[in-house]
């Protein structure tokens, strides 16, 4: 794929350094008032004229979305918060090289990329999905098969690992759902790292509430049972249908983490079976290697999910939120 250059003299004015090199990722070159975006991902660049932008549809901490039609369907569009950060845009390219190689059933798919210096234009075009798991779990009389959705979450982590990937901040808003909410794919890779990594660089963009004890130390390696750790959060978060650690700081968050304090396990847990509370318990045990792996993880779901139906009949791991 042939690489994105921007060439844009009150861009590069707005940059202190004159050459800022970052090897095959992006380079900011003075001389040539150029920012030179380049890409080992499979995903094409989109022509902005093929995109309807309109109404946003969500927010967040990279950037804003939209909804709308492209190529006969309709997908999602993520734009940049700031162009003019070359910080922003460091992050798009690594998320864009990660993001462009992933292809399974419970990752987003991302279609191509927009990329438009003139209209200051740079994000992500991907698969739309109906609502985040966020929404789902803290929304009122909203029903989904917690077991299914849990299961839904590990695949996509094994796939991940598989990949020699670790994604770093999982949590329910960066977990989308489709088809009436019966289908969990991950999302938002921008602080995805290579296993082996230090955590120095991406820590302050990830959430304390979901973050494994392991990584407030300085430095950490950070290795998939991070993203164990995280999915007991998530799925505690399912089931009790309650925010970790509600109303403390981060600072306060952190310090707990680290002093193996946990949110709180309530009988919300009997509705489902010993298996579940064992696996949250589990999964964010405070040694790291106690936790278990994304395929031990998928394999105790289905096991439990098997055992249950044949002690209580029509258990489905549903658990609804009573007004």
């Amino acid at each position: 794929m042939a690489d994105l250059v921007i060439n844009d003299a009150a861009f590069m004015a707005k940059h202190d350094a004159d050459t800022f090199d970052l090897g095959n990722k992006i380079s900011l070159q003075g001389e040539l008032n150029t920012v030179q975006v380049s890409s080992n991902s499979t995903c094409p660049c989109i022509p902005l004229n093929e995109i309807n932008i309109g109404a946003p549809t969500g927010a967040g901490r990279f950037g804003v979305v939209f909804r709308t039609n492209w190529n006969d369907k309709i997908v999602a569009v993520k734009l940049v918060k700031d162009f003019n950060k070359t910080s922003w845009l460091l992050s798009f390219q690594e998320e864009l090289v990660i993001w462009g190689r992933l292809r399974h059933t419970h990752i987003v798919q991302l279609f191509g990329y927009v990329f438009d210096c003139k209209e200051q234009i740079a994000g992500f075009v991907m698969e739309a999905c109906d609502s985040s798991l966020h929404d789902c779990i803290h929304s009122e009389n909203t029903i989904f098969d917690v077991s299914q959705i849990a299961q839904d979450i590990v695949c996509g982590l094994a796939y991940l690992h598989n990949n020699d990937i670790v994604h770093c901040d999982l949590k329910p808003r960066n977990i989308l759902l489709s088809q009436n909410c019966r289908v969990a794919k991950l999302c938002d890779f921008g602080g995805c790292v290579e296993m082996g990594s230090q955590a120095s660089e991406w820590k302050a963009h990830a959430t304390p509430h979901y973050m494994a004890p392991e990584l407030f130390v300085h430095p950490a390696e950070i290795t998939p049972y991070c993203d164990i750790y995280s999915f007991g959060v998530v799925l505690w978060e399912m089931v009790e249908r309650k925010y970790p650690f509600k109303g403390m700081t981060d600072d306060e968050v952190s310090f707990a983490v680290r002093s193996n304090v946990r949110p709180k396990v309530s009988k919300c847990f009997d509705r489902y079976p010993a298996s579940m509370k064992d696996l949250v318990l589990n999964c964010w045990d405070d040694n790291k290697e106690a936790r278990p792996k994304a395929g031990d993880v998928s394999k105790i779901l289905v096991n439990g999910k098997s055992a249950s139906r044949c002690r209580r009949r029509g258990w489905v791991g549903i658990c609804v939120l009573l007004t």
